[in-house]
């Protein structure tokens, strides 16, 4: 990792500051100082000036496990783009969206309320489309993360991001900052993307797949973290951000360049086939991720798992082993597929008939917004 407010990395950060760059960021311990308490987090005035400065000149987004609507109080005044909560599941202008997680949510909060009552220092935040648990608080952190693991051991349909003192729970297929970072990157039409955080739960985003140059900074340092730079300390955060400003409004507003310029052809000429072929497969993959996530918030299902769908549907009974080779995937990540879509009913494994301890996949009944597919047996759409 490297210190990006070091001078060898100024040139970087010239970079960060041209037309085309979509600044996202984390709130707690990035903006906002960790407190104690978190009702009483908020920006000091400083990184809320220096925020809403940045938010004139660039377009940025605040992705953060709080809920939006505990985010936009905190952020009131300050003109983002985009907020985004609960890890990446909640999404403005999608309010009313996700109705099934929203009572797969409401499920799991019944069940923790009752398993966890009792439990020293542990708390339960509920938001619209995420539970998190917290035990910041507990004079026996091990012990508490203990029966928290024991009490979200069996909850349906669950996917478990852990934090600093926290354990967070999305509905499976909501996402992540890292696949929420791949959407911000499509609606921006970014060109280049600096990210910063600084927990466990960015880590996915750290490791995203943007398809477009990305400086990922963490705060504070950490060997084992994907972050290729790092900042020493919170407020570097916003001397960072009054750096970018500063030399964007040094540079003049400028224009973003959609096309290279002959000059930089020339620059690049022996690597140019090769460039412009992998530039169609990172534009394909993005097309193809925004494709999936739209469908997955319109159907409820993504295009890998209606890809699976449509496979059981024309060859099941089917093995995973089979439809691992006919979706040319491995078979962990078919299993993840399949485990997903089972949750939901869509389908469903059975024994197989002539292999004792192996199973077949094959179409269920599942409710949901895939009802609108058909009545009866699930038929590939």
């Amino acid at each position: 990792m490297s210190d990006l407010l070091s001078p060898a990395l100024a040139p970087v950060v010239e970079t960060l500051a041209r037309p085309g760059t979509l600044i996202a960021l984390d709130f707690d311990g990035t903006l906002a100082p960790i407190v104690g308490e978190r009702s009483a987090a908020g920006l000091t005035r400083r990184s809320r000036r220096v925020l809403t400065r940045v938010a004139r000149l660039f377009p940025v987004a605040v992705l953060s496990g709080r809920a939006v609507e505990d985010l936009r109080a905190r952020l009131e005044g300050v003109p983002l783009r985009w907020v985004v909560g609960s890890h990446g599941a909640e999404w403005p202008g999608e309010e009313r969206a996700h109705r099934a997680w929203r009572r797969r949510v409401a499920g799991w909060r019944t069940r923790l309320a009752a398993r966890l009552a009792g439990a020293e220092g542990v708390e339960i935040e509920a938001k619209p489309l995420s539970l998190t648990v917290h035990y910041r608080r507990s004079r026996d952190p091990r012990r508490a993360l203990a029966r928290i693991e024991q009490a979200i051991a069996d909850l349906p349909g669950v996917t478990v991001v852990r934090g600093k003192k926290v354990v967070n729970l999305l509905p499976e297929g909501a996402g992540d900052k890292g696949t929420a970072l791949q959407r911000l990157v499509g609606l921006a039409e970014a060109e280049r993307v600096l990210f910063v955080g600084d927990d466990v739960t960015d880590e996915a985003a750290f490791g995203a797949r943007l398809g477009v140059p990305a400086v990922m900074v963490r705060v504070g340092r950490s060997a084992t973290s994907l972050a290729g730079a790092w900042v020493r300390r919170r407020p570097d955060v916003d001397l960072l951000l009054e750096r970018l400003a500063e030399s964007r409004q040094r540079a003049g507003p400028g224009r973003r360049r959609r096309k290279p310029t002959a000059s930089r052809h020339a620059e690049v000429e022996p690597l140019g086939s090769i460039l412009d072929f992998m530039k169609g497969l990172w534009a394909l993959e993005q097309g193809l991720n925004q494709r999936s996530r739209a469908m997955l918030g319109r159907h409820g299902v993504s295009g890998p798992q209606r890809l699976v769908v449509r496979v059981v549907g024309r060859l099941g009974p089917i093995s995973p082993a089979r439809l691992a080779r006919v979706l040319h995937l491995h078979r962990s990540s078919v299993t993840r597929l399949v485990q997903t879509l089972e949750a939901r009913g869509i389908v469903r494994r059975t024994t197989h008939p002539s292999h004792r301890g192996r199973h077949l996949v094959e179409l269920g009944r599942g409710p949901g917004p895939l009802r609108s597919w058909g009545p009866g047996p699930w038929r590939a759409p």
